[in-house]
């Protein structure tokens, strides 16, 4: 069959390659060897006009989206075009958004199936039963209507060897991404014409109340050879010169972060390493610290979220405060640029406790920080505390506030995100120590303009 898989044209600022269509394209040329088209039509900057031009050219047979929260609208808008120009294709969305919200986006009567949690296999067994005529009710994962009726087939257990499921590389067209500076993550400071990202593990052993559970809460991984492998494989095919590993928790194993980081480093010798989704601080010690530099990382990022030992009980984060500091100062100390990530407004949180976390991470030797305000997202366990599950769509993200489930007010919450990054970065001393460590390049300076926009910015907070 003809597969268009298409990444909305939305408003995101950062573009990094869409991983989640590479893993289903792998899936589906393996398993079934379709004709698979990835379309990035964010990266492309694709108008409308174009967009209907690329899908009647390619005359698909099934259109498959991926679509986040804040891309609902968007993403409404792209199936009505894809219906317009392919009246006969089969309009399937994916990601977050169907994880989250299951059969409320066959709302939207452009839509004909939405795939719940991994998508490589469910979409394998959607096309196999579409190609011949098989039952769909059998294909665990799904949603779709019958009778009228929105209905989802149930979950599909988490698939335990990731070794085989690799991205189709050469469909996402890994050049696009490593171009332009606006293309590629804020991390990618060094040699952004040459970075790509990897993702290496799924599942987060963790219970943190605000975040997703597309992967599951148990922690599966690529083996280290597999993961070097790869690594080795987009040095030598594409040139890339540095990595950033966008897991949920690279060091949720400590033993095999060592082992892929001493294949890296003895095998892949003068890559640059970034890591920032959040490691975790408490998992990390100086023996391991030393084998992140040794493999060429050059920057971090610790989820800590909040200061206060009672919340991070409520949060089911449980972090080891103390111990996440000497990490953070540890990391800093070594020259590698320290990021953290904190949040603001979880339920029953105060002011003085909001101000505690803003305390701690001007304490701290962090050289840059961002502070999030919390959100409800459907389908987390926060959404179901603050009695919000029933939400549609946020499309605010964590920079701007959505739903204030504080015990402060929203003027308040508002007021304490804005004055904990001005009190951050406004610190002389801070900025001292970051410009030493942070790289003399475009995309460097690109990051720092981001991160000053969110202490100066007057708009929301």
């Amino acid at each position: 069959m003809r597969v268009l898989l298409l990444r909305p044209n939305s408003r995101m600022l950062i573009t990094p390659p869409p991983l989640g269509l590479g893993f289903v394209a792998g899936a589906l040329r393996r398993a079934r060897d379709d004709d698979v088209l990835i379309l990035d039509a964010h990266a492309r900057h694709l108008s409308d006009a174009r967009l209907a031009a690329r899908i009647r050219d390619f005359a698909p047979q099934v259109v498959g989206i991926t679509a986040t929260d804040f891309e609902n609208v968007r993403v409404g808008e792209m199936a009505a075009i894809a219906k317009a120009q392919a009246p006969s294709a089969r309009v399937v969305l994916g990601g977050p958004l169907v994880t989250a919200h299951r059969t409320r986006i066959l709302s939207d009567p452009n839509v004909d199936f939405g795939v719940v949690g991994e998508g490589e296999v469910t979409a394998v067994e959607l096309l196999d039963a579409l190609d011949g005529g098989g039952d769909l009710s059998r294909v665990p994962g799904l949603v779709f209507r019958e009778n009228g009726e929105g209905v989802f087939t149930g979950e599909r257990p988490f698939i335990q060897d990731l070794d085989p499921v690799r991205p189709a590389w050469d469909l996402l067209d890994p050049r696009l991404y490593m171009s332009r500076v606006r293309h590629t993550a804020i991390n990618r400071l060094r040699r952004s014409h040459r970075a790509l990202p990897l993702f290496t593990s799924r599942g987060c052993p963790y219970g943190c109340i605000y975040c997703h559970n597309i992967f599951g809460k148990k922690f599966r991984a690529q083996s280290p050879r597999a993961v070097v492998d790869e690594v080795l494989y987009l040095r030598d095919r594409f040139g890339v010169r540095e990595l950033d590993f966008t897991d949920d928790i690279f060091n949720a194993d400590p033993e095999r972060a060592r082992q892929i980081l001493t294949g890296i480093r003895d095998e892949a010798p003068g890559l640059d390493l970034a890591f920032p989704n959040g490691l975790r601080a408490d998992r990390m010690d100086d023996s391991l610290l030393d084998l992140f530099v040794q493999a060429g990382t050059y920057h971090v990022a610790y989820a800590v979220e909040t200061a206060t030992p009672r919340l991070q009980k409520l949060i089911r984060k449980s972090l080891d405060l103390e111990k996440a500091m000497a990490i953070i100062s540890s990391t800093a100390r070594r020259g590698v640029l320290t990021h953290g990530f904190f949040m603001m407004g979880f339920p029953t949180e105060t002011v003085n406790e909001m101000r505690k976390t803003s305390d701690l991470a001007c304490a701290s030797r962090l050289h840059a920080a961002l502070f999030f305000f919390v959100n409800p997202f459907a389908g987390t366990r926060l959404a179901r505390m603050t009695g919000r599950e029933d939400l549609g769509p946020m499309e605010t993200g964590y920079f701007y506030p959505g739903e204030n489930v504080s015990a402060a007010t929203d003027h308040d919450l508002q007021r304490m995100v804005k004055t904990a990054y001005r009190r951050f970065y406004l610190s002389p001393k801070r900025a001292w120590r970051t410009a030493r460590v942070i790289p003399k390049t475009p995309a460097a300076l690109f990051s720092v303009g981001l991160a000053l926009q969110h202490v100066f910015r007057n708009s929301h907070i």
